[in-house]
């Protein structure tokens, strides 16, 4: 047996070889996949031409087939379109919807070629399938020639008012496709919007909204009579029809509803357009109505509204919610009766920081909200629609698309109380923490503007701004700018420790952000500025960026609070021979100028007087130092040099010391080889000429001290510079911090509310009218008679029931209507879901 077996061979290996064999055989029949794989690898241009004109509908499907491989591969296969559009006319379902598949990708490429074929598409227009019906249309409006947009726009006319769903969603898409070409056609593609924006589909609405925003985003009067119908139906809309229906009708409410309360929801920025947001300082001293409002902080995926609180299963939780509603109603009497019996306007309080942020409305309405003091709002009711908006848009929260779930944010942001803004500050942290890190940046950007506005609406969830290790860098800056405005007395100590620990990372860039957020720290809570310059200070001995740095942020410190620091000031200056860095050699040099930005009257006085008398004797010495080797330094300490020996010397004109000192280092920059260190040098010697220079007093001599000893403002505090415009939230201008094709800015709410008479629906425009249907039906040749009866029978009913759900009228008048204009509903699922395009909101 053995002698057999070794004679014959194993027959194991045999039949594994086989079974693989049969089973890649088996597979390649099976699955179209093995397309992909051919397509990659071999050409086989020969082969797919004698494919398309075989004679044979499955040799044409299978050479369709593999071009559309091809395609998904990046391959250019645009030298078979003429082979490919000879088999247009073609009967068979499959060998058609490919066939325009391919004709979709390369018509625009292809203009002179597609052109041939334009009566079968035509005539594919009445076709029975739908999704016929809509490739052709598809095809039609992919020709970007402008001889044809007549055609085009017939056929989106009719296709707009087809029976099925996915047809008029074609049509939809077709319309900025036509707007692009023929931008004068824009009234006649306004109608059709409009006609489809009365559509009671979800999957037709949230395309409309997509041509509205193409054609015509200025004109928000076309969706008065739609705007309750889209606020019940946003909720059924596809994501990507979610995300522009909540920007575009955030854009509406702004221009239709009064502010919701008196709180603030823009920055104010400053003439260099460096947003200065609210500090939580002047936020702990906000009236207790606003930290009242924010302790109702319902659960994130509760659905009760703040008007209507639905009863809840546990005692304890009822109890706390009737105290803090009586405390709510408290200080809105308290409010209110303020507000009644001030009878006489007050002056208006100079001081900034006693001031909140207030909205650009405000400023138009001539009213201002002070902290601490008398003058408040009173708080206005919400209008029912403005109700309607934000309880139908609040379920989007919890959407898993999370450029649905900050879009929504926005919205609720500009529009809602300040006691539904929990809800949204729990849902964006919830989404951040299972985005991608592309997506992170977009939501810490939102998350970094919502806090420089409303700190107190993130101050419960500081610790989810901690940095981790696997954070891309712009999310750490973004971490880092959230940080430093939420910092507090309560949580100072947690933050420190934090940004103690950033300083030891690996990442140079991230190092110098956290200096420049321990200098933001300092200056914005002067509890714990001692700290932060204590931990600059350490790094001044370190490598020379961060030595830099550090040494930066902390000259900016002591501009700001020169008293306070002027101990840190000697210390850099013993230390001045320990550092290497250019920067900061210049500002240790300023330093020791002794110019703190207060003016001749001022001087050193401002300093301890122990600390004045110190540097005073110390100055002379340092730049002594600087001076001794004036030709190792670097042009900014040799510019900074010359100007603090002059401010030296107009203080002290009797030090002769500091008079030879100074002569000798305008004489040397006379000749450095940097222009501006020569300029410099002759500009000085002009203001303040050296003693026993040969140099006449010039007009400027008069002026020495006005100019070099004056007093000027501090600069800002080291910025991180991330958030710097004021954008609307959830825009792509927002994402990139400057301003895109197509951006709105958001208008200012009215003083008074709009009538809400206008938002009444039109009946006449929010169903699909019978005799249309009937047109179409006739339009049609009588090729889709049966097909059309077929669906009106099957689904009418389902349809009826979804208008009386989105209609806002109940009259019988329109049910007929009603039921023939929804009867494409139940295939058009279908149909949507076997589409290759079933979710796409753009087909651009």
């Amino acid at each position: 047996m053995k002698s057999m077996t070794s004679e014959l061979g194993s027959p194991l290996p045999a039949m594994a070889a086989g079974a693989k064999a049969f089973g890649s055989v088996s597979q390649r029949v099976i699955s179209d996949a093995h397309f992909l794989e051919d397509a990659q690898y071999e050409d086989e241009s020969a082969e797919i031409t004698r494919l398309l004109r075989g004679p044979h509908f499955s040799a044409k499907a299978d050479g369709l087939k593999r071009l559309i491989a091809c395609i998904s591969v990046g391959r250019d296969v645009s030298k078979f379109f003429p082979n490919v559009v000879v088999n247009v006319e073609h009967v068979p379902f499959e060998v058609k919807n490919l066939v325009y598949i391919f004709l979709v990708r390369y018509a625009e490429s292809k203009p002179d070629e597609a052109l041939l074929s334009i009566n079968t598409f035509q005539k594919d227009l009445s076709d029975k399938n739908p999704r016929i019906r809509a490739l052709a249309l598809r095809v039609m409006s992919s020709i970007r020639v402008p001889a044809t947009v007549p055609i085009v726009m017939l056929a989106i006319r009719k296709c707009a008012l087809d029976s099925s769903v996915y047809v008029r969603k074609a049509a939809a898409h077709a319309v900025p496709k036509v707007f692009t070409m023929d931008p004068s056609m824009t009234d006649q593609l306004m109608e059709v919007i409009e006609m489809l924006l009365a559509d009671r589909t979800p999957l037709v609405v949230g395309s409309a909204v997509a041509a509205f925003l193409a054609v015509c985003p200025e004109r928000l009067d076309l969706l008065h009579s739609h705007f309750r119908k889209l606020c019940k139906m946003i909720v059924d809309v596809d994501e990507w029809g979610q995300a522009l229906l909540t920007n575009l009708l955030l854009r509406y409410a702004r221009t239709q509803f009064c502010k919701p309360d008196s709180h603030a929801r823009t920055k104010l920025l400053d003439e260099d357009h460096v947003a200065t947001p609210l500090t939580m300082q002047q936020a702990d001293k906000e009236p207790k109505l606003g930290s009242n409002i924010l302790a109702r902080n319902e659960g994130f995926y509760s659905d009760s509204s703040s008007d209507d609180e639905e009863e809840d299963g546990s005692s304890n939780k009822q109890n706390d919610n009737e105290d803090e509603s009586v405390v709510v109603q408290d200080d809105i009497q308290k409010t209110s009766k303020k507000f009644n019996n001030k009878k006489t306007k007050g002056k208006k309080s100079n001081e900034d920081d006693q001031t909140l942020l207030v909205d650009k409305d405000d400023s138009d309405d001539g009213k201002k909200v002070e902290m601490g003091s008398e003058r408040c709002e009173a708080p206005r009711p919400i209008a029912d629609d403005h109700n309607l908006l934000l309880r139908s848009t609040r379920p989007l929260l919890q959407s898993h698309n999370s450029s649905v779930v900050v879009g929504t944010a926005a919205l609720h942001f500009y529009l809602a109380p300040l006691a539904d803004l929990p809800r949204v500050a729990s849902a964006l942290l919830f989404t951040f923490r299972t985005s991608p890190p592309e997506g992170q940046q977009v939501l810490m950007s939102t998350m970094a503007s919502m806090v420089g506005v409303q700190p107190q609406l993130f101050a419960p969830h500081v610790f989810h701004f901690y940095v981790r290790s696997h954070d891309p860098y712009d999310v750490r800056l973004l971490k880092l700018q959230v940080l430093t405005s939420l910092i507090t007395q309560a949580n100072s100590r947690s933050i420190l420790q934090e940004l103690q620990a950033y300083l030891r990372d690996l990442d140079r860039r991230f190092v110098l952000a956290t200096i420049r957020a321990l200098g933001r720290c300092a200056g914005r809570l002067p509890s714990a500025a001692g700290a932060c310059v204590r931990a600059l200070v350490a790094l001044t001995g370190c490598e020379a960026g961060v030595a830099a740095e550090a040494v930066v942020v902390i000259r900016a410190l002591v501009q700001h609070q020169p008293k306070e620091h002027s101990a840190v000031v000697l210390r850099l200056m013993r230390s001045l021979p320990s550092i290497k860095a250019s920067s900061a050699r210049a500002a240790v040099v300023w330093m020791a100028g002794g110019d703190f930005g207060q003016g001749p009257e001022v001087g050193l006085s401002i300093l301890n007087p122990e600390h004045a008398k110190c540097l005073t004797e110390l100055a002379p010495h340092v730049l002594r130092q600087v001076a001794a080797q004036y030709a190792l330094e670097d042009s900014a300490t040799k510019l900074q040099l010359a100007s603090s020996l002059t401010k030296l010397k107009m203080r002290s004109p009797n030090d002769t010391h500091l008079m030879a000192l100074h002569r000798y280092v305008l004489t040397l920059a006379r000749y450095d080889k940097d222009y501006d260190v020569r300029d410099r040098a002759r500009f000085l010697r002009m203001l303040v000429p050296p003693e026993g220079d040969d140099v006449a007093a010039s007009a400027l001599t008069v002026h020495a001290q006005a100019i070099l000893l004056c007093a000027s403002p501090p600069p800002p505090l080291p910025s991180l510079a991330v958030i710097k415009g004021n954008f609307t939230l959830a825009t792509l201008s927002h994402a990139v911090q400057h301003s895109t094709p197509g951006y709105f800015a958001l208008a200012h709410h009215p003083i008074n509310p709009t009538n809400p008479n206008i938002r009444e629906p039109k009946l006449s425009s929010s169903r699909i009218p019978k005799s249309c249907l009937k047109k179409q039906v006739d339009f049609s040749d009588g090729s889709g008679e049966d097909s059309e009866s077929e669906e009106s029978r099957t689904s009418g009913s389902s349809g009826e029931k979804s208008g009386d759900f989105y209609s806002e009228s109940g009259s019988s008048s329109g049910n007929e209507s009603e039921s023939e204009s929804e009867s494409g509903s139940g295939e058009s699922g279908s149909d949507n879901e076997s589409s290759p395009e079933g979710r796409k909101p753009d087909e651009n």
